[in-house]
């Protein structure tokens, strides 16, 4: 990616989000070029944090409190966007103290940069929009060439749209059933799935082209 400008807010979550939908880039190479250190999702990695820092439990409340805003605010959320994050299906108990944090969060300033689309949604819309080959750009092995996009982010976005766009770049859409949820992922071969599932921590369990299982709806106009 290169950036075409702006700076970090002060965020305890999502800051880099926030950055890219407001910055923007100018292009996206899809290429694998590291392995995650800590076998964690983000949202993992988010808690380990938590618990690592906080002394006590007031101290721990608050870092929670910071964080949540910070996911609020750096993912420019509506209310109903924030009430489908994992945490509420799962303790669907805690949606009134959602609204108490999401009322903070609004008096803070929500940072959001489209009205159709949270930033983190519009940062994979821009990804897609700025695709490029990274074979033809870089000469770079097939096996490390993919992308991976959540698949409810892929409907909201537009699921066609999105499977032309990787297309454009020479990818090949796939509908995957991971460890945890569905994903959009474009791989230049198969073998990219083995990397894939060394790198991240939601695992691919099962993959078929998206030609095969069908692509709905229609991308943005």
């Amino acid at each position: 990616m290169f950036f075409q400008g702006g700076g970090w807010r002060d965020l305890n979550y999502a800051e880099d989000v926030e950055l890219l939908a407001k910055a923007g880039f100018d292009y996206y190479l899809p290429v694998i070029i590291k392995a995650q250190i800590r076998k964690m999702a983000l949202k993992n990695l988010a808690e380990y944090d938590l618990r690592r820092y906080a002394r006590d439990l007031i101290s721990s409340s608050r870092r929670i409190l910071r964080y949540e805003i910070g996911l609020i605010r750096g993912n420019g959320y509506t209310l109903s966007e924030y009430l489908q994050e994992p945490a509420f299906k799962r303790r669907p108990y805690l949606k009134p103290a959602a609204l108490l944090v999401y009322g903070i969060a609004r008096l803070k300033g929500v940072y959001r940069y489209d009205r159709r689309l949270n930033n983190h949604d519009l940062v994979i819309y821009k990804v897609l929009q700025r695709i490029r080959d990274p074979v033809k750009e870089l000469g770079a092995d097939e096996s490390y060439v993919a992308t991976i996009i959540p698949y409810d982010t892929a409907l909201r976005i537009g699921l066609s749209w999105a499977a032309e766009r990787l297309r454009s770049a020479g990818l090949r859409p796939y509908l995957c059933e991971r460890t945890r949820g569905m994903a959009l992922v474009g791989m230049r071969s198969p073998s990219a799935i083995e990397v894939i599932n060394e790198s991240v921590y939601l695992k691919l369990v099962r993959c078929k082209p998206l030609e095969e299982v069908g692509e709905g709806r229609l991308g943005p106009s």
